[in-house]
């Protein structure tokens, strides 16, 4: 710049895109150049106040991305300070020069307000400041608008990125309330994930909340999957086998559901244990039906078969993590299973007068039920126990007309 020549000099510079010391040390040198010309030169003096400004504002994006806020506050202040002290120098108004003047401004102000929400320790401030911020962006957007997509692009993701504050600074209010902290939650991952498609920086913070959200999503999942076995359990006890199947399905729907989810791999197998342990209570209800219900005790064998073998593989998942009371629970669960198997195949040939087969396998059936009753009764399945008492009842019936045909 030769002495005297005030030309004012674009400079395009983004936190993302552009090599931060590089700008700056650009800046400063278009800065001292002006400087050169003295205090005599009243547009040089201007410029100079405006290319300072760009200095403490790269100074403040650079803090920001170091994670050192308090300073980067400070750095934005100053830089504010400077940009609208050229801006109300210079006088005119409406030229290219102008609304580049007052870009920046938006600029600093935007990026001090959100670094004062992150330097603040109260949450409803940090809203505060947050809100404030957001207004800025906005006009800061419609006149970054003008210059072409390119710019609009980055200057909004500015904008998406401190709604994505405002809305992380709500999910710490909805703490306790699940329906409105998931709501939130989703808002923020939304708000960072627009932002991100253009800043890159925040993809650990990204991963953060979407762990976040699969938690409290899982913990829903689970809790309804839970509601629905107990549903299930209640109708099982009322006979009400029909209902039992309908929300043993969806219970076991949801298990799965929650282990698709888990980033814990023993979490994972526990959750996908459990679907198939209320898949085999939706088995062992069609198959209750079968035989209760619609006097169909050959094919509600083969309904026991399948709930004590989807059992096996439930009780294979939970030898992986160790689940010692889960996997005693089941065992004992599986063993009833295996003599109803037996049970209803052996009224299955009683009803067609085989006798003497029928009877070999009501007393395969008894020697289960004993085994069972010990394993609930060591495992305290007072439920289950009850359910002996009933099944053991018909058996002995069914062994005593066995034996008197014979």
């Amino acid at each position: 710049m030769s002495t005297g020549t005030v030309n004012f000099i674009q400079v395009d510079y983004d936190l993302v895109y552009s090599d931060m010391q590089e700008t700056f040390e650009k800046v400063k040198e278009i800065f001292e150049s002006f400087n050169e010309l003295g205090e005599e030169n009243v547009l040089a003096r201007i410029y100079s106040y405006f290319y300072n400004g760009l200095l403490y504002v790269i100074s403040g994006d650079q803090y920001l991305k170091n994670g050192e806020y308090s300073k980067a506050e400070k750095e934005y202040e100053e830089g504010h300070k400077l940009l609208v002290r050229a801006r109300a120098s210079r006088g005119r108004e409406g030229d290219e020069i102008h609304k580049e003047m007052v870009r920046w401004e938006y600029y600093a102000n935007g990026m001090k307000l959100l670094s004062e929400a992150l330097v603040s320790q109260n949450v409803e401030e940090s809203v505060t400041f947050i809100q404030q911020a957001i207004k800025v962006f906005k006009q800061y957007s419609k006149l970054c608008a003008e210059k072409g997509l390119f710019y609009k692009i980055i200057a909004e993701s500015r904008l998406f990125f401190a709604q994505y504050m405002l809305h992380k600074n709500y999910v710490a209010q909805a703490k306790g309330k699940p329906s409105w902290y998931k709501k939130e939650l989703l808002r923020a991952i939304t708000e960072l994930k627009k932002a991100n498609f253009v800043f890159h920086f925040y993809l650990d913070e990204l991963e953060y909340l979407q762990n976040e959200l699969d938690e409290i999503t899982k913990q829903r999942i689970v809790s309804r999957a839970e509601y629905f076995w107990n549903k299930g359990s209640e109708q099982i006890v009322f006979s009400n086998f029909s209902k039992a199947q309908k929300y043993f399905a969806i219970a076991s729907r949801y298990y799965v559901r929650a282990s698709e989810i888990c980033a814990d791999f023993l979490e994972q197998r526990l959750y996908l244990a459990l679907s198939k342990i209320t898949l085999a209570s939706q088995f062992e209800s069609k198959a209750n039906e079968l035989y209760k219900r619609l006097d169909k005790p050959e094919e509600a064998s083969k309904l026991f078969e399948q709930s004590f073998k989807i059992v096996d593989d439930a009780i294979g998942l939970l030898l992986t993590i160790n689940s010692e009371k889960l996997i005693q629970s089941m065992t004992a669960q599986r063993s009833f299973y295996e003599a109803l198997m037996f049970q209803t195949k052996g009224i299955a040939l009683f009803d067609k007068e085989d006798f003497k087969a029928s009877l070999d396998l009501f007393d395969k059936a008894m020697q289960k039920y004993n085994e069972t009753q010990q394993m609930a009764t060591e495992a305290k399945l007072d439920q289950l126990l009850e359910f002996l008492k009933q099944y053991k009842s018909e058996l002995e019936g069914y062994i005593a007309m066995a034996k008197a045909m014979l």
